[in-house]
């Protein structure tokens, strides 16, 4: 019977730099034909590209949004599996993070976060900072995932600690910070207008590109710090 290697049975179609370079290609490519098709839509009066537009559901940033989400899930949840059989005592940290990379994909499809604005105006009232008043609780919840994770942050080595705070600086000001930036100007002005939807494309923008980040962190972690079979699973 003929011997396979671990490189032989699976290996990743693309090396590190070449996924990161494809990733951020679509990013750059989705926000450049949402910023054309704003200007073709408010200055030049075309109809608004539904497919394309950062700022609905069901198309294509939606698509690749929800689909780098799961794969961030999908390497999260394998790192566990090797930190596992390791016996790490950070195990645990990788799976859970694997599921809130999990729930962050389901959410990007369906938009749960948006439906509990009203709930939250409620009983807080309305604030023309806090327009998109899901934010506060996701601030609360942001802070307590913070806390509970700080010890298994400090505790990675510098360069992932390093790659994993950009990674989420990124995510975290477009889906929190741009985000109140964008509820505030919709409060003022609506959601009908060329500056509105520039700062929807900015805040999407910032959110992949922050999950394309975590995706090479996690990569180069698992290349560089886990060592045995994995590294050879990526060039």
């Amino acid at each position: 019977m003929q011997n396979f290697t671990v490189r032989e049975k699976a290996e990743l179609p693309l090396s590190i730099a070449q996924l990161t370079k494809l990733l951020l290609l679509i990013v750059l490519m989705l926000a450049v034909l949402n910023v054309i098709g704003h200007v073709a839509q408010y200055v030049l009066g075309f109809g608004a590209i539904e497919l394309l537009h950062m700022n609905r559901e069901s198309n294509v940033p939606t698509f690749f949004s929800s689909s780098i989400l799961l794969f961030s899930a999908t390497l999260l949840l394998f790192t566990y599996y090797i930190t596992n059989q390791q016996h790490d005592k950070d195990r645990n940290y990788w799976l859970l993070l694997s599921v809130i990379f999990t729930g962050l994909s389901i959410d990007e499809a369906v938009s749960i976060h948006e439906r509990l604005g009203n709930p939250v105006q409620q009983v807080v009232g309305i604030h023309k900072w806090f327009y998109y008043a899901w934010v506060i609780p996701a601030g609360l919840l942001l802070v307590v995932l913070g806390i509970g994770l700080f010890k298994f942050l400090m505790r990675l080595p510098t360069d992932t600690r390093t790659r994993f705070l950009i990674a989420g600086g990124l995510y975290v000001g477009g889906a929190l910070g741009v985000e109140m930036i964008g509820g505030y100007y919709h409060f003022l002005y609506g959601q009908e207008n060329i500056t509105y939807n520039l700062i929807a494309t900015l805040e999407e923008t910032l959110e992949m590109l922050g999950v394309v980040f975590f995706i090479r962190a996690i990569l180069l972690h698992c290349k560089h710090h886990l060592g045995g079979q994995f590294s050879l699973l990526i060039k």
